[in-house]
C-alpha cells in the first residue's frame, strides 16, 4: 500500500476527520513505514498488515497518554501515537506521532569511546542528569500502568541538554484501564531481560513494572560507569558464559561469590553516591531472588538527585566531576593509575570556554539548524546560556560540528531499527543525502560510489546476499525463510520462492550449483535449487542449532558448525558425512573455505581462527587468539588473505603464507557480522551492528569510505563479480545496491 514515493497518499485522522497528506517515505521495515505529513511537526508510521489486536492497542494508546514531563520545558519526552489513521475502505493503517528533531542514541552517550568522538564535553554530571531524565520519564510511564518492556539504549535518544527522548512507544506493553486487558510487548533485548523472564514467551506474558526496574538499572549502570553491569574479569573455569548466561546465574562483580570480578579497567561502584550503591546492591543482589525489592524509577530519581547535588567539579581538569563525599577527583586518580581518561576532550576537540559559544556552534551547522523541517520546535525560541535537564541547570556540552553531521544522518539513521521504526529523522540539507556516504584521507579507491537501488520485499533480516547470472541476478534470503531473485538492474523482483522451512538464521551460496543453503533454530540444513525452488537434499546433526554453514567453490561439499562445537563436512552429491573436526573449538559461529577448496576456515567462541585441511581433514594451523568471539571470515579471492570480524568492532587482515598479522582495522565498538573483497583483492567491505557499510584499503590499511542509509544492523555483504556493484542486507529488511566506479 505505502511502497511508492511518488504517489500521493491520503489518509484520514480518526478523531477529527480531517484529510491527512503524506510527503516523502523516510524508512521502511519488515513492520511497516514512516512518512513525513503534510500536518506541521508529524509524523505518520504505517503498517504493512495491521492486525485487530494491534488497532486496539493503538486506541488505548491515543486515549490514554501518560503524562510528559517535558513539555513545560518545549520537549517531547515520549513519541507516543496522537491518533490513528483511516483509509478510504475505513479500516485503520497506522497513526499519526510527534516527530524528534534532535538527539543521538544513548549508545553515543554511555560509550566512552563514541562519546570522546562525538560529544566529548558530555561529561559525568551530564551523564548524571541524563539517568535522572530517563529514570523520571519511566516513572511516568508506569504510573499509567504500562510496561516499557523493551528496554534498549537504540530507543533512547539524548539531546545536547541531556534530556531524553523514549521512541518506538508502540511496542510498550500497554494496560487498557477500562476493561484492565494487557496489550504486551512481544520483544526483549539481550542484557536488558532480568533473569525470571530469561526463556518466556514474552509475546504473552504480562510483565510489571519490576521487569523494568532491573532494565532501568542496566541503563543507568551504563551511563555512569560506561559498561554494563555483568561484565568484568572472569575467574571461572574455561571460558565465560554469555551476557544472558551470565545474568541467569546473577553473576554481577559484587554479588557474593560471584565468578565475575572486576577488572582492571573497571570503575569501582563506591566512586557513585552512597544512595546509588545501594539502588545498585538491592536490583542486582536483592533482586535477583526477590525482583520485587529492585529499586522503583521513583527511588532512583530521588537517589540521582541527590548524586548531582554532591557533585563538584575538578580544580584540575575542567571536564572531571567528581562526587564531593569522595574527597578527591576519581578520574585523575584513574589517569594517574591507568594512563587513560575516559573525559578527555582535548584528543578530540578543544574546550569550549564559554557555553554561550558552545550552544551556538552546536545548534548552528554553517548558518542552519540541524532541526526537522516543519517541527514544532523549528520555530521556538531557547536561551542559549543554559540548558535545563530535570528542572537542574547545567553548562551545555559542545556537540562538535564535523561530527555532529554523522550524529545527526549517518548515526541517527540508524534509530529506524526492525520491530519498531524509530519516531526521529532529522534533515540536513547541506551536508547528507539520505544515502550519507563519507570519505576519508588515505586512499584513493572505490570513490565514486551511489546508492543505485533499494530493494523491500523480505518481512524481516536479510540473512545473506549473493550475486550471478553473469552478474545480471540478485538473490536474498532472509530470516523469514524466503528466498527472492531480482533483477541487479532493475531492481525488479523476478520470482520468489515460498516459505518451506523455519526460521532462517544461517545462508550459504553456490550460485555454480545454483543452490542456497538454509539453517535455523533446529539441526537441520535445507539446501535448495535455485532456478526450480525445490527442496534439494537434508543434513541433520542432530545435536543442535547450526550457526554457520559453507559450500565449497566447487559445489561438492556442505559444511556446518554450532552450538555442539563440531564441524562437520557432507557430500552434496551422497549427502553423506565424510568428515568430522573437532577439539576445544567452542560454539562455531563463521565457515568459510579457500578459492580453491583445499582450506576450510572456522572461528567462533573459542576466539580462534583455525584453518582445517580437506584433503587430509587435519588442522593446518590456528592463528593467534582474537579479543572476542570471531563471528565472520573471508578469504581473498586470490586465497593468499584471509580477513576475520569479531564482536568487539575490530577486524584482523592475515597473511597465510607466513600466518602474520597485516592489519588491525578499527571501526567502532559494533560487532562485524559480514566481510567481503573486492574481485581485485584491494578493498575489503565490512558490515555490522553500527548500522554502517565500511571500505577499507588493503593496500595502505586505511578506511577509505563509509556507507551510510540501512535503518538497522548489516548482515550481509557481497560484491558483484565483475566489481561494479556492492550489495548489503540488514536487519531493517531492505537490500541495498550500491554501484562502484
Amino acid at each position: 500500500m505505502a511502497s511508492s514515493d511518488t504517489t500521493v497518499k491520503v489518509f484520514t485522522c480518526a478523531s477529527t476527520g480531517k484529510p491527512l497528506r503524506l510527503g516523502k517515505r523516510i524508512a521502511s521495515s519488515g513492520e511497516g513505514t514512516v512518512w513525513y505529513t503534510d500536518r506541521q511537526g508529524y509524523l505518520a508510521k504505517l503498517y504493512h498488515s495491521p492486525t485487530a489486536e494491534r488497532v486496539r492497542k493503538l486506541q488505548v494508546m491515543v486515549a490514554h497518554p501518560p503524562v510528559d514531563p517535558m513539555l513545560s520545558r518545549n520537549h517531547i519526552s515520549l513519541a507516543w501515537p496522537q491518533d490513528l489513521l483511516i483509509d478510504a475502505s475505513r479500516k485503520c493503517v497506522g497513526f499519526l506521532m510527534p516527530a524528534i528533531s534532535q538527539g543521538v542514541d544513548l549508545t553515543s552517550v554511555y560509550n566512552p569511546r563514541l562519546r570522546k568522538q562525538k560529544i566529548p564535553r558530555f561529561n559525568w554530571r551530564y551523564l548524571h542528569t541524563t539517568a535522572l531524565n530517563i529514570a523520571w520519564i519511566i516513572q511516568e510511564i508506569h504510573a499509567k500502568g504500562h510496561v516499557l518492556g523493551d528496554i534498549k539504549p537504540q530507543n533512547m535518544l539524548v539531546n545536547d541538554q541531556a534530556l531524553i527522548s523514549v521512541i518506538d512507544t508502540d511496542s510498550f506493553q500497554i494496560r487498557d484501564p477500562r476493561t484492565e486487558k494487557i496489550y504486551h510487548c512481544t520483544v526483549g533485548s539481550e542484557g536488558f531481560t532480568p533473569a525470571e523472564l530469561l526463556g518466556k514467551e514474552l509475546a504473552s506474558f504480562e510483565q510489571t513494572e519490576v521487569h523494568d526496574r532491573f532494565r532501568l538499572a542496566v541503563l543507568i549502570h551504563l551511563l555512569l560507569f560506561g559498561d554494563h553491569p555483568f561484565k568484568g574479569k572472569w575467574i571461572g573455569p574455561g571460558d565465560p558464559p554469555d551476557p544472558t548466561e551470565l545474568i541467569r546465574r546473577n553473576y554481577w562483580p559484587y554479588t557474593p561469590g560471584s565468578l565475575i570480578q572486576p577488572g582492571p579497567y573497571t570503575i569501582p561502584l563506591d566512586v557513585v553516591h552512597p544512595e546509588l550503591q545501594q539502588c545498585f546492591l538491592r536490583c542486582f543482589n536483592n533482586g535477583y531472588l526477590a525482583p520485587k525489592s529492585r529499586p522503583s524509577a521513583a527511588e532512583w530519581c530521588q537517589a540521582l538527585q541527590k548524586a548531582i547535588a554532591d557533585l563538584t567539579v575538578c580544580s584540575q581538569v575542567s571536564n572531571h566531576w567528581y562526587r564531593r563525599t569522595y574527597k578527591h577527583c576519581n578520574w585523575c586518580e584513574r589517569k594517574q593509575k591507568l594512563g587513560t581518561d575516559i573525559f578527555d576532550i582535548y584528543s578530540t576537540a578543544p574546550a569550549v570556554t564559554h557555553p554561550q559559544s558552545s550552544f551556538s556552534a552546536a545548534r548552528h551547522v554553517n548558518g542552519r539548524s540541524p532541526l526537522l523541517p516543519n517541527s514544532p520546535q523549528h520555530h521556538r525560541k531557547r536561551s542559549p546560556q543554559i540548558a535545563v535537564a530535570a528542572g537542574i541547570p547545567v553548562t551545555t556540552p559542545s556537540f562538535s560540528s564535523p561530527l555532529r553531521q554523522t550524529l545527526l544522518l549517518g548515526g541517527i539513521l540508524s534509530l529506524l531499527t526492525g520491530a519498531g521504526i524509530s519516531l526521529f529523522f532529522v534533515f540536513q540539507p547541506n551536508y547528507w543525502a539520505p544515502t550519507a556516504r563519507r570519505s576519508l584521507p588515505g586512499s584513493q579507491a572505490l570513490q565514486n560510489i551511489a546508492l543505485a537501488n533499494t530493494l523491500t520485499g523480505h518481512s524481516s533480516q536479510v540473512v545473506g546476499v549473493a550475486v550471478g547470472g553473469n552478474s545480471q541476478i540478485l538473490t536474498s534470503v532472509g530470516k523469514d525463510s524466503t528466498v527472492k531473485r531480482w533483477s541487479l538492474n532493475t531492481g525488479e523482483l523476478l520470482h520468489t520462492f515460498p516459505k518451506n522451512s523455519s526460521q532462517v538464521n544461517a545462508v550459504a551460496f553456490n550460485l555454480n550449483r545454483q543452490v542456497v543453503a538454509t539453517s535455523g533454530g533446529d539441526p537441520t540444513i535445507k539446501v535448495w535449487h535455485l532456478s526450480t525452488g525445490k527442496l534439494q537434499r537434508t543434513f541433520s546433526s542432530n545435536t543442535g542449532p547450526n550457526y554457520a554453514i559453507a559450500f565449497d567453490p566447487v559445489g561438492q561439499f556442505l559444511a556446518s558448525g554450532g552450538s555442539d562445537e563440531k564441524i562437520r563436512v557432507w557430500s552434496l552429491s551422497t549427502g553423506k558425512l565424510l568428515r568430522t573436526f573437532s577439539g576445544s573449538l567452542g560454539p562455531v559461529q563463521t565457515l568459510t573455505f579457500s578459492p580453491n577448496g583445499q582450506i576450510l576456515a572456522s572461528g567462533g567462541e573459542d576466539r580462534m581462527v583455525k584453518a582445517w585441511s580437506m584433503s587430509t581433514g587435519k588442522l593446518l594451523y590456528t592463528l593467534p587468539a582474537d579479543s572476542s568471539t570471531v563471528s565472520t571470515l573471508s578469504f581473498s579471492p586470490n586465497g593468499s588473505t584471509l580477513a576475520s570480524g569479531n564482536r568487539s568492532g575490530a577486524i584482523k587482515v592475515w597473511h597465510l603464507a607466513t600466518q602474520k598479522l597485516r592489519y588491525t582495522l578499527l571501526g567502532d565498538l559494533y560487532q562485524v557480522n559480514a566481510l567481503a573483497f573486492s574481485p581485485d583483492g584491494q578493498t575489503l567491505a565490512s558490515g555490522g551492528e553500527d548500522e554502517t557499510i565500511k571500505l577499507w584499503n588493503l593496500q595502505t590499511g586505511v578506511l577509505s569510505r563509509i556507507l551510510s542509509g540501512h535503518s538497522a544492523w548489516i548482515s550481509a555483504v557481497a560484491f558483484n563479480p565483475d566489481g561494479q556493484t556492492l550489495v548489503s542486507g540488514s536487519q531493517d529488511a531492505t537490500i541495498k545496491v550500491w554501484r562502484v566506479r
